[in-house]
């Protein structure tokens, strides 16, 4: 179980690596709404872990 979260929070992280030049560019509102909810993820995630 706390191999397959790590996995998840891994891949979360690795995908808003991947959005943050789109977001550079058009803006959170350009983004679906499932793009959002991994931008909102991986910040929390990154909150806590700092």
């Amino acid at each position: 179980e706390h191999y397959n979260t790590a996995q998840r929070v891994k891949e979360t992280l690795q995908r808003y690596k991947e959005l943050q030049d789109i977001i550079a560019i058009l803006g959170m509102d350009e983004l679906s709404e499932e793009d959002k909810l991994v931008v909102s993820r991986a910040r929390r995630v990154q909150r806590f872990l700092s």
